[in-house]
């Protein structure tokens, strides 16, 4: 039986003959599999790869100039071929392998970028060009309640732990406040040991919208320059009561992993536009509210900010619109993650079992693999 095209359709390894479907209209969030009869009748199939990010496109013929050896200008010299009453001098770089060479005209004597360079080797187009900056934005939800009392300070006492505030260079906090809520002064006086200056915004609380609301505030405070790199976090968990285990132990994973580990972010993000601790694949919300098709659990993300595109502020308007913000801009392949990737049925975060059989060793795997490079150390 020939099946449609459909995006929601991913591989099931625990039914032989089954699909997992993460339609959230059909069987999304669950691990109920499909069978071949079911998506060839099923009204929702449809590929609807046009609605998102496309990935990265690479020139079939890289430019001349952007080889990796390629260095600055040294000095010039006359053309040999062109008219000599026009007096044309051609530049002469320094270069890592032949000492010096010239990019478009062939001077005798002297390596020429022109034609074939037997050593030519493009240059990486993102990466870095000089120090690492990084820079915070965080959104609090300073909850007053009595089952959740003292979860936003927790939250943040998180990002002073073992130094991990002093990898920052920039810090802009948003406080979304309502009637339940501290007030945004016992939140400046969290932050009032901060090793560096940190810039705080009261929002009103709009529990339609949640951190959506300081979005675009934080977003543009960040420069986007090449070097740039920045995490975005929130106070995870202070909407569950302190006794809920699951999504306490969560919050703690997404801040070790993210947090105490600056030299992996960085190295992923040479080449990629963001990373996470947990990726999920597929949709996660229904089309009315998200077209994504890929998002971080948790939220929690570090983005290269030059790849931020142009109409970065383009954000689904919804209570969860936070979370499937990196894919609406970003196609999966310039995403990467650090602990774990899989389906959403896979990555269910609120199944007890799925969290203690799956989700809790691969983050001890994780760890354990990359010790040696944990540079913010709990002591």
């Amino acid at each position: 039986m020939e099946l449609p095209l459909c995006d929601y359709r991913q591989p099931n390894a625990h039914e032989t003959g089954k699909h997992v479907c993460t339609h959230p209209w059909t069987h999304g969030g669950t691990e109920m599999g499909v069978d071949d009869s079911f998506c060839h009748n099923c009204s929702f199939s449809k590929t609807i790869t046009t609605l998102r990010p496309q990935p990265p496109t690479t020139p079939s013929n890289p430019g001349r100039g952007d080889c990796r050896h390629l260095g600055g200008i040294t000095r010039k010299v006359d053309c040999p071929t062109c008219n000599p009453a026009k007096k044309i001098q051609v530049a002469v770089h320094s270069c890592a392998v032949f000492g010096e060479c010239t990019i478009n005209k062939p001077v005798p004597g002297l390596a020429c970028c022109s034609g074939r360079c037997q050593k030519y080797q493009q240059r990486e187009k993102w990466s870095y060009d000089g120090p690492v900056k990084r820079h915070l934005l965080y959104h609090v939800y300073p909850s007053n309640g009595q089952k959740n009392r003292g979860i936003w300070q927790a939250n943040v006492r998180q990002l002073f732990d073992s130094g991990r505030f002093e990898q920052f260079s920039t810090a802009h906090v948003a406080v979304a406040v309502d009637g339940n809520t501290d007030s945004v002064e016992d939140v400046r006086q969290a932050f009032a040991d901060s090793p560096i200056p940190v810039a705080i915004k009261e929002f009103p609380n709009d529990p339609g919208l949640r951190e959506v609301v300081s979005h675009n505030w934080l977003w543009s405070q960040v420069p986007k320059g090449k070097n740039d790199l920045t995490f975005w976090g929130h106070t995870k968990g202070v909407t569950h009561s302190v006794a809920h285990k699951t999504v306490h132990q969560w919050a703690r994973m997404m801040y070790d992993s993210m947090l105490d580990y600056p030299g992996i972010v960085e190295d992923q993000l040479r080449n990629l536009a963001c990373t996470g601790a947990f990726k999920k694949l597929g949709a996660g919300w229904n089309l009315r509210e998200s077209k994504s098709q890929w998002h971080y659990t948790g939220s929690f993300v570090w983005v290269r900010n030059c790849r931020l595109p142009e109409n970065w502020a383009v954000i689904d308007r919804f209570r969860d619109g936070i979370e499937p913000w990196p894919s609406l801009h970003f196609h999966e392949s310039e995403a990467g993650f650090l602990v774990k990737c899989a389906s959403i049925p896979e990555m269910n975060f609120y199944n007890v079992q799925v969290f203690r059989t799956s989700i809790i060793p691969a983050f001890q795997q994780w760890s354990g693999n990359n010790q040696s490079r944990k540079q913010c150390a709990k002591t």
